[in-house]
């Protein structure tokens, strides 16, 4: 079952500005990812608030982010599986 969460928070999209992007971080992970547009998501965000250098590693952690897993990879710069959830 997939929880019915936004994939960010306005928590989350001040988190990825006003820490990860301000302290430089090279990577960021997102639980749960299900499909590309989770991805996209985030790549979109990070570039409004000027992060296009954080790579994106995508965490699959239900059925619906293993159907989509290779659209995950191809859109993320890494990927990672909590087989413990599967």
């Amino acid at each position: 079952v997939s929880p019915d969460l936004p994939v960010l928070s306005s928590k989350d999209v001040y988190d990825l500005k006003n820490f990860c992007v301000k302290h430089l971080f090279d990577y960021v992970a997102i639980p749960r990812v299900q499909s590309r547009n989770d991805v996209e998501l985030v790549r979109n965000t990070l570039d409004r608030v000027d992060g296009r250098f954080v790579k994106i590693i995508g965490k699959i952690e239900d059925e619906a982010g293993l159907r989509n897993i290779d659209e995950i990879i191809a859109a993320s710069d890494g990927i990672m599986v909590g087989r413990s959830t599967l």
